[in-house]
């Protein structure tokens, strides 16, 4: 499916989307990282997860988590995340 960024919220709103492409999750896969034997988190999709080095997947998941440590303090260990990312996972 191509990404199609912001015009994809035209056709399916109310979803999250890739934080990189801006495509809705209506139309792309997501790259869910484990972080913890529970729990993972998906800030980019399939592909745009691909197209990046571990290191310049970082941001995208320190933005992610800081919104949740914006709403939920401690929802998250930053360090288990960081370490997932660049293991490659």
């Amino acid at each position: 499916m191509p990404r199609i960024g912001r015009f994809s919220d035209w056709f399916v709103g109310g979803l999250g989307h890739c934080q990189r492409c801006l495509t809705n999750w209506a139309f792309v896969d997501n790259h869910a990282t484990p972080y913890s034997p529970s729990r993972g988190c998906f800030p980019l999709c399939e592909s745009c997860w691909r197209e990046l080095e571990p290191a310049g997947r970082l941001p995208f998941y320190r933005q992610l988590w800081q919104s949740w440590e914006d709403e939920t303090p401690g929802y998250a260990n930053w360090d288990d995340i960081e370490k997932s990312v660049l293991d490659g996972k």
